[in-house]
């Protein structure tokens, strides 16, 4: 969609910045007036003498749509800028009501903070000071912003007096093209690793780096619930979520991350409902990287990656229980250095179970002694028992995907193709090589039509399954996208990865 920038509502913007720093918030301010002479963005003057100005910043600081953190040593020595403004900002961020702006201004140590390269200003996490050219650093980040600006406002604005319900209908009822991005939702911290449809289709669940799931009307953008239960590790760069999956029957989700737990939750309230240990004794040092319901919503199969003393074996468990039903040892090579499952996915019909990861076992191939053979293999859900080893390809495997009638399963892979197998012989039938660079997420579309699939080359394909004919290509990412999924009525995707944002555009 084209927005008419000129009729665009001011968007209001404030600063947060060590004393220190002031002259380059000034120079940085003379570098955005473009932005404000064209009435798409305005900040407040300073704090006019005789006025508590506590309660003014504090008041500058809600009304404002983007939150520009000037960061530094000084920022991050300041109590005021780091345990202030930046949770507050955070807090607004997860919440939805604002958008976060990290400017680099000088070099500094960012490890254990909320802020990778990706989201920094300028581009490469450049420190403005370590520029040549500081009009070049300051225009860079001009051009950031005016990015920022786009994508708000390109989400569907609120409607004043009208429901959130009524809202949504209008959205919905707005005609859009295939491959027209609807809106971004752009409120995680850190990298985007699950986004996924409730069965109704009307919520989106979203988790990835900063170790929090939102759920959010996919309508809209607008957030429903925060869930933190992944985001209790004691340093902030360990709070992963790596997974999401809502239960068929969209009461429930489960998900997982840090150390070898996956979790139920209620998908209203954000109350814990089984909590999923793989050991014991959790390791922090290991993750449950992948969750998959069955079809009936009555189990939870679920599996770890990790690097020392980890359980090698992909557990099935009641839902509602958290009592192990089955485990599959499939993919265990004995040692326990390392050990990975990057993908599970559970057959529509409910019969099997399909999971990609290290496998020492396979003898068909010469085999790394350290890193093993990356497999995909099928097996009962109920017993535990070998089905099928799909066979034909020697690159990584990223995830894994059932056609909808349960008969052919797809993989993406590192080698730059998506494989299609026939389930119940493990036979290569097909592959798809249209991406430049690793596939990273695949999905089989709910009429079986078509499939889309995602990468490293910032670009999600959308092919025929029979032929293979590439329909579409979408380009609206500017990182890796890592996941997708198709909306349950098939015509839109959430697609979402190392931007920190989840898109959601029309598919056809």
């Amino acid at each position: 969609m084209q927005n008419d920038l000129s009729q665009a509502k001011t968007i209001p913007v404030f600063f947060s910045y060590a004393p220190e720093d002031r002259e380059l918030l000034v120079e940085l301010k003379r570098h955005l007036a473009p932005l404000r002479r064209q009435g798409l963005i305005e900040w407040p003057e300073d704090v006019i003498p005789g006025i508590d100005w506590k309660q003014m910043r504090s008041k500058q600081f809600e009304a404002a749509t983007i939150l520009v953190l000037l960061l530094s040593p000084n920022f991050i020595a300041s109590d005021d800028c780091y345990n202030v403004d930046l949770q507050k900002a955070l807090k607004r961020q997860a919440a939805g009501t604002a958008r976060i702006a990290p400017i680099l201004l000088k070099p500094v140590d960012l490890q254990g903070t909320p802020f990778t390269p990706p989201s920094l200003l300028p581009e490469n996490a450049r420190p403005v000071t370590s520029w040549p050219d500081r009009d070049e650093a300051f225009q860079n980040i001009n051009s950031g912003v005016r990015k920022i600006i786009h994508s708000l406002q390109d989400q569907p604005e609120k409607l004043p007096g009208t429901t959130q319900s009524e809202q949504a209908d209008k959205v919905i009822d707005k005609q859009y093209s295939p491959g027209d991005m609807i809106f971004t939702y752009d409120v995680h911290a850190r990298w985007v690793s699950a986004a996924v449809w409730s069965p109704d289709g009307k919520h989106i669940a979203s988790g990835g780096g900063d170790g929090i799931v939102h759920i959010w009307e996919s309508a809209t953008g607008h957030n429903v619930l925060t869930y933190r239960g992944h985001a209790t590790a004691y340093l902030p760069q360990f709070w992963n979520v790596w997974d999401v999956e809502w239960s068929p029957d969209g009461r429930s989700i489960a998900s997982c991350g840090q150390g070898e737990t996956a979790r139920v939750w209620d998908a209203k309230t954000g109350k814990d409902i089984v909590v999923y240990n793989h050991q014991k004794k959790v390791n922090l040092l290991n993750d449950t990287y992948a969750v998959a319901w069955s079809p009936d919503g009555a189990c939870v199969a679920s599996a770890t990656w990790g690097v020392h003393d980890i359980d090698q074996t992909i557990h099935v468990w009641n839902a509602e229980t958290g009592s192990t039903q089955a485990k599959y040892a499939g993919h265990a090579h004995g040692l326990v250095s390392t050990f990975s499952i990057s993908d599970i996915a559970w057959s529509p019909d409910g019969h099997s179970v399909a999971s990609c990861g290290t496998d020492k076992n396979v003898k068909k191939w010469k085999i790394n002694p350290i890193t093993g053979f990356n497999t995909v293999q099928i097996w009962d859900p109920k017993t535990g028992k070998h089905k099928v080893t799909c066979h034909g390809y020697a690159h990584y495997i990223y995830s894994v995907a059932w056609s909808p009638n349960s008969k052919y399963l797809a993989a993406a892979q590192s080698d730059k193709t998506v494989s299609i197998w026939e389930a119940a012989t493990g036979d290569l039938v097909f592959s798809y090589k249209g991406h430049t660079k690793e596939v990273r997420a695949v999905a089989w579309s709910p009429d079986d039509k078509y499939i889309a699939s995602s990468g490293n080359d910032h670009t999600v394909h959308i092919w025929k399954t029979g032929s293979g004919k590439l329909i579409r290509v979408y380009r609206g990412h500017s990182d890796n996208v890592t996941t997708l999924a198709w909306s349950p009525d098939g015509s839109r995707i959430a697609s979402a990865g190392s931007d920190h944002t989840v898109q959601i555009w029309q598919a056809r």
